[in-house]
This record gives structure tokens, sequence and C-alpha cells, in this order.
């Protein structure tokens, strides 16, 4: 059973009625636990009959059950702002070809349409989660530029990205806006070593994107440049460990177990971001979702988004409650 989160609490209360009598008790206490804390903004799974520190697994490694996808379209680039600009044609067939996603031994793999590539999308899960700890490992090719969204919704690319950009001039374990101002958090961006062996840290002024102290400033804490390329492991799965808390989230990134970034968006401070607006876009909860980027368009910059017959994996996806 798939509920939908954006009916009023009434119909809630309705779904939840029919998740029991079907004997759905996950289903039910989902809808029990995100009623109350989209109502009285906090998180209270005990209440509806589910342990706080409990693990809940989102990926079976055998289906898409819980999931659904979404073509990777834009909206406007801040609450009450402009649409992000796209030829009618890009747009037209985003909505045609989007991105691709199945399970093969245990993994979900993620990739662009081969037969109409360059267009992107997502992967996002039924369930809603607010406050949360979230455990995922990743395993994507070179280049690919991926992400994992936080408060993601279905309507746009609106939500907390914490980047994944496995590709030239890729900052990973940073954090990006998506629809809420386009705030850019990252210390320093990566590329892949001349002998294909692994990552090493670009020179900003090679950079495709731009690496700026305003950036960094964003960030609470982001590790070294040495601690990064120690913890990453190059061709191989990485574990991200993300723990998002708050009405105005508190994110903290560890990848294989090593603190990478923090970020506090009660704070920050970015041009056209306010707070309330992107609680106001985005509320208490969303989905989680995966990323596929797309690359058309012109530049170096589109190019080195994705590679050709690039795949993005991921496994072992599981969250627990705050």
């Amino acid at each position: 059973m798939r509920v939908n989160y954006e009916l009023e609490l009434p119909s809630r209360r309705s779904a939840l009625r029919t998740a029991l009598l079907l004997g759905g008790a996950l289903v039910a206490g989902v809808v029990c636990a995100e009623g109350v804390a989209m109502a009285q903004g906090r998180n209270k799974a005990s209440e509806c009959g589910a342990k706080e520190d409990e693990w809940i697994p989102l990926f079976d490694g055998k289906s898409l059950e819980g999931w659904h996808a979404t073509p990777r379209v834009y909206g406007p680039t801040y609450p009450g702002g402009p649409t992000f600009t796209r030829d009618r044609e890009i747009v037209r067939e985003s909505l045609l070809y989007p991105a691709q996603w199945h399970v093969e031994d245990g993994m979900i793999v993620g990739r662009q349409d081969p037969d109409h590539p360059g267009f992107g999308g997502f992967l996002l899960t039924d369930r809603h989660f607010m406050n949360f700890e979230l455990k995922i490992e990743v395993n994507n090719d070179w280049p690919t530029d991926s992400g994992i969204l936080l408060r993601k919704a279905d309507r746009d690319w609106s939500g907390i990205q914490v980047l994944l950009d496995h590709r030239p001039s890729g900052g990973i374990g940073g954090y990006f806006g998506n629809g809420i101002a386009s705030f850019h958090a990252i210390k320093f961006v990566l590329d892949r070593k001349p002998d294909g062996s692994g990552l090493y840290v670009l020179d900003p002024k090679l950079s495709l994107e731009s690496v700026t102290p305003e950036k960094a400033a964003l960030l609470d804490y982001f590790a070294s440049e040495e601690t990064f390329l120690k913890t990453w492991k190059w061709q191989d799965w990485n574990e991200f460990t993300i723990k998002s808390v708050g009405k105005y989230p508190q994110i903290t990134t560890h990848i294989n177990e090593v603190l990478i970034s923090k970020i506090d968006l009660g704070k920050l401070q970015w041009p056209h971001y306010d707070k309330e607006a992107m609680f106001g876009l985005l509320g208490y909860s969303g989905s989680i979702a995966l990323e596929i980027h797309d690359n058309v368009g012109t530049g170096a910059l589109a190019a080195a988004r994705w590679g050709v017959g690039a795949k993005c994996r991921w496994r072992n996806i599981r969250l627990r409650e705050l």
C-alpha cells in the first residue's frame, strides 16, 4: 500500500484505518508517526508503536517496492524566485526519457536511458521522514553526478542534497540547496588521477565550478583534504551515514565512519536563502531520494556530469527515526 502524504490530516486518519484493517502494521505506524509529526512538528514514532532506535530497511535487495521514480525536472531557483530556465525541447525530452532504475544482484542500479541519454531522474522513498539517521552504501562509476536528497518532494527538483559528485571538479560530502537558493557548501573539489588510480584534490583555479571562501563558510565542519582522500575507497563501496535533525535541519555526514561534514540550515547565510521559506517549501518531512543528474547542454561541466553508459549503485539502505 502506498500512502499519499500530501493528503490533509482527516485523509491520513482514513489511510491509517485502512492500513490497520489490512494488517499493515508497518504502514500504519508510518501514517501515525507522520501525522503526529506533521501536525505537531516533532517525530514521535514511539507513540505509534514503533521503536525510535530501530533500524528500518528501506531496500529489500530484491525489488523497488517502497520506492517510486520521477524525472529530473527543475522549478524555481528559490521559493518565490524565477524558474530555472531550460530549452522547451530539453524539458519535453526530460519527461519522455527519464533515468532508469532496476535491481541487480542486491543493488539498486541507476543509469540514463541508453537509447536517449542525457536526461536525469530521482528515485524516492514512498515514506516521508523528518528526524533520522540514514545509512547507505554507494559504488558509482566515474564520471557520475549524483546525490542523496533529504525532504525531497515529487513536484520538481526541490530538496536538500548531500553531494555525491563523483566527476571532474566534483564535491563529495558537501551540500546543495535544490530549489532553495542553490547554496553550494563545499571546501574543495576532486578529480581523477591521470593514471586512473584514485582521486586527488583539484587546484581551485582549474575547477569547472567555482570554489570560494563563501562556499566553505557555509559549513560548520568539513574534513581536511588528507582525511577525505584517506577515507574514500576508489572503485569500491563507500558507506554514507547522514543524520538530519530539526525543523531547520542540522545535518551531519560521515563516510566510512569518518566525520566528513556538518551544516546548520537554521543559521545558513546565502543570497536568496531564507530558512522560513525553505521550511514553507519542504515542510517537516519528505522523501529520501537518489539522484541521476542530466548532462545535456553546452560546456565542459555539462559533458563531465555523466559518462556514456555510466551507472550508480546503491545497497544496504537503512534508517532509524530519532
